[in-house]
């Protein structure tokens, strides 16, 4: 299962993705290559271990508007009544302005060192 937000980006109706696997999702979103893998992969770790896993950056997922969102995934385990495993739920905070905020401001910081090192030359 998924939210609305998850559907919205994968252009998908809740039917239309009901079933499908990472490798399928991949196929029809058209996701860069390891990217199901890698998604898939955290799952089954936090299946076969029970234990949570907090604060992941994955890696650019695209957005049905043509555009990638920048995903920080936390994944935590799902039991039953009985304390058994019987899931995982995903976590994802957008971090895409951010990203494009510190690579703004690392950008503003090399062309500043440019211009102090071609200062000191003159």
């Amino acid at each position: 299962g998924c939210n609305h937000n998850v559907l919205t980006m994968l252009n998908m109706t809740k039917e239309e993705f009901r079933g499908k696997t990472y490798e399928e999702l991949s196929e029809i979103c058209h996701w860069p290559e390891g990217l199901a893998e890698k998604l898939q992969n955290d799952d089954l770790a936090v299946l076969q271990t029970g234990m949570p896993i907090f604060g992941v950056e994955d890696p650019p997922i695209p957005h049905a508007t043509d555009s990638a969102l920048n995903l920080l995934t936390s994944r935590v385990p799902l039991r039953n009544r009985n304390g058994e495993l019987a899931g995982v739920a995903g976590i994802s905070v957008d971090i895409s302005e951010l990203k494009q905020a510190r690579e703004l401001a690392e950008a503003a910081d090399q062309s500043k060192a440019e211009f102090i090192a071609n200062m000191s030359h003159d």
